[in-house]
């Protein structure tokens, strides 16, 4: 095994014998002056493992362990472990690179991956440390199997021959049963080992089969542990469509490998706790050949009655614009997936539907008589529906996307990968239609790659026509588009305030260059501590726009402006943030409507609470099974107002309360929902109106996930599980998580 890799087995440490043997070899350590000067590197000598845990231990003048300076490694490895360094001349340790070695025995492992799980099982962390960090607590044994109350698993040297053994064991299983490496880091495997590990130190050695069971044994244990988890969450789900607070989010998907169609169905509700919640409800067998809007209310109803669901007048529902769904959804409450008709956008900006056709002859055609026209004509171009309509400098970008894309498409097929990341670049990204953040990040791997392509390109005699200039005001120009999806598609918190901030962002920024230079420069430095930053660093740098680009900054302003309508829930969602309750931009008209919007909301909420009331005053008797008598009316009773003015009714009185309401804002929450959970006795009804808006997620991204979940379970290799199966296991995969 190469010693500059990462050991994922923990070593023996050498006998006192052997150490002092060796030791006793070679010459005397404290003889050799083994310090570099402080301007030479730590690398002058080939370090391994054994070697700097040697000198660790014998050479205590010259070789010290620093801490990990770093305060966002907060796992429990670095209170024992640090990383190796040499002293220099002048006394100052310079830090051997990509090792870490143990403050108490000294072990060093090779480290250059940033993982620590194989540190945080070192023997020299204590076992109750040990215990925080991998076992449950013990308290909570509410819902633990009496196998956990065995004592704590001890940490043990084990003899060579055992850990021989047991790695012989895994390679074999691995190669044998081509299994990826992987799996063995894997934390569902490693905790049924520790479990038969623990039923093994009760029992004594038992037969393997007395524990696991076969195939089909757990394969019917999922349907049974499903139906379990359905019938607690309908519990749940019951309380969120009484208060109205359950938003679905439909999609569907098709299986390339069984060639079976599915209707996947997530959930977002807010409960009585004012909490966020995001569940996939069902993965449903579509069994019809017509994904028409009619079948697919059958069906939507068919998944819905296992949670009975069976009302869908009264949940709210958010998909993409597919006519067979705007259709089927018509006649509910519904809104549209943001990040889709941000993604339609971006597509229709670059003419994607009319350049897949036909690529390379579209574009051959159009060049051929491409529009020579001036930047001052570009304004009026900008709505063209066709290639050959528009300017021959903007023609110049998309044939650079085109070959953006060849280029990634040529690295993948001759596997160039690796060889780009030899020289320093990242792997290129492919871009796909339904991903909404792919064709950005093809473009960033790319800059971030450009001299390592080139190189690598220059060995292979290839050459793709991409100019960087082009490549990186592609990335300036879709940088804000980029940071609105990343929030659009959060789940877990509020996201539908977003829509309204995004859309005027989006507005501003494309406005005008100055706007968009202004726009990267404020969001640029995150990007990089992301290491999503592909654009010149130097700003200095006069930076002009190019014309090809300005019309596709223009177009995609005017697409905004053509495809993109803000409804009354955005407003209001805005409306019932703390941080932007007054709608700081929005036209008087927009705020009065948005006002009507949310009264009428309290409106119904205020009608329910009567009806609800009214009943349970109805059903309510004296001791003797009699209803109970009227109080007695007295003189101007029928003139009393209560407890509200007679110009205002109690919504009325409650929203304008809220409005005026003094807020700190500096200590105001990101999340909107903690606020009315601190406020709901004081606005009681707003509180209510607060959980049904803030229950619709801007994008349906929730099912998206689900769906490429059941890609990876529905693979090559395991296309015999039946489309009931695979409902089940998603559920119970997205029920793990939400518990």
């Amino acid at each position: 095994m190469n010693s500059d890799q990462f050991d994922q087995h923990i070593p023996e440490p050498s006998s006192p014998s052997t150490q002092t043997s060796t030791s006793s070899a070679s010459s005397p350590l404290s003889s050799v002056d083994l310090r570099v000067s402080s301007s030479a590197s730590s690398s002058s000598e080939n370090y391994t493992r054994e070697k700097i845990q040697r000198h660790l231990k014998f050479d205590k003048a010259h070789y010290v362990i620093l801490d990990n300076s770093n305060s966002k490694n907060s796992a429990i490895c670095w209170r024992s472990f640090g990383f190796p360094a040499v002293l220099d001349t002048n006394g100052a340790p310079q830090k051997i690179p990509n090792f870490v070695s143990c403050k108490k025995c000294f072990t060093t492992y090779s480290y250059v991956s940033n993982s620590t799980t194989f540190l945080n099982k070192h023997s020299c962390l204590s076992s109750d440390q040990k215990t925080k960090s991998t076992l449950p607590s013990s308290r909570d044994t509410s819902s633990q199997s009496l196998i956990t109350n065995y004592s704590q698993p001890k940490i043990v040297r084990l003899p060579d021959s055992y850990s021989k053994d047991m790695k012989d064991l895994v390679v074999r299983w691995i190669c044998k049963d081509m299994r990826p490496f992987a799996i063995v880091d894997d934390d569902g495997f490693r905790s049924i080992a520790q479990r038969c590990v623990s039923i093994g130190a009760q029992y004594g050695n038992i037969n393997v089969n007395e524990i696991l069971r076969s195939s089909g044994t757990i394969s019917s244990h999922i349907h049974e542990l499903a139906d379990v988890e359905r019938a607690r969450l309908k519990k749940l789900l019951s309380s969120a469509i009484k208060n109205r607070s359950l938003c679905l989010c439909p999609d569907l998907w098709t299986d390339n490998n069984q060639q079976c169609s599915y209707l996947g169905i997530s959930a977002s509700f807010v409960d009585d706790d004012h909490q966020l919640h995001n569940i996939d409800l069902c993965c449903h067998p579509f069994p019809n050949v017509k994904k028409t809007a009619e079948n697919i209310i059958i069906e939507l109803e068919k998944a819905l009655s296992r949670f009975e669901i069976v009302d869908l007048a009264d949940v709210t529902f958010v998909s993409d614009r597919g006519a067979n769904f705007l259709k089927a959804l018509k006649r509910f409450q519904a809104y549209s997936c943001a990040a889709h008709r941000l993604n339609n956008i971006v597509k229709k900006c670059f003419f994607v539907q009319e350049k897949n056709k036909n690529q390379e002859d579209v574009m051959e055609n159009v060049f051929d008589g491409a529009n020579t026209e001036l930047e001052e004509d570009i304004e009026d171009l900008i709505d063209v529906t066709t290639l050959t309509d528009i300017p021959r400098k903007a023609l110049h970008v998309l044939q650079n996307i085109i070959e953006c894309k060849k280029l990634v498409t040529y690295v993948k097929k001759s596997g160039l990968n690796q060889a780009i990341k030899d020289h320093g670049g990242v792997s290129l990204k492919q871009s796909i239609n339904v991903r909404w953040l792919s064709f950005i990040s093809l473009l960033e791997s790319i800059d971030r790659s450009f001299s390592a392509i080139r190189r690598v390109l220059v060995d292979k005699r290839k050459t793709f026509a991409i100019e960087r200039e082009v490549v990186q005001g592609l990335i300036r120009l879709l940088l804000p588009f980029k940071e609105l999806l990343i929030k659009f598609q959060t789940s877990k918190v509020p996201s539908i305030h977003f829509v309204l901030i995004g859309i005027g962002t989006l507005r501003t920024t494309l406005s005008s260059f100055d706007d968009l230079l202004e726009y990267e420069k404020k969001n640029k430095t995150r990007f990089q501590e992301k290491q999503l930053d592909s654009l010149d660093s130097d700003s200095s740098k006069l930076i002009h726009e190019d014309d090809g680009l300005r019309f596709f900054r223009l177009r995609l302003l005017h697409l905004i402006e053509e495809m993109f309508s803000l409804e009354p829930i955005h407003y209001a969602s805005n409306m019932l943030h703390p941080k932007y309750r007054h709608l700081k931009k929005a036209t008087s008209y927009d705020k009065n409507t948005c006002k009507s919007f949310i009264r009428q909301i309290m409106k119904q909420v205020l009608e329910q609470e009567r009806s609800t009331s009214s009943i349970s005053s109805h059903s309510s008797t004296n001791h003797d099974g009699e209803p109970c008598s009227k109080k007695p009316k007295y003189f101007g009773e029928e003139y009393e107002t209560g407890n509200v003015s007679d110009e205002y009714d109690t919504d009325d009185d409650e929203l304008e309360r809220y409005l005026c309401k003094r807020l700190d804002v500096t200590n105001l929450p990101d999340n909107p929902l903690q606020f009315w959970k601190d406020h709901r006795m004081e606005f009681p009804v707003l509180a209510k109106v607060a959980r049904q808006i803030f229950c619709v997620p801007a994008a349906s991204a929730c099912v998206e996930r689900s769906f490429s979940a059941a890609g990876n379970i529905i693979a090559k290799r395991r296309t015999n599980m039946k489309p009931d199966q695979l409902n089940n296991v998603l559920f119970l995969r997205s029920c793990y998580s939400f518990q």
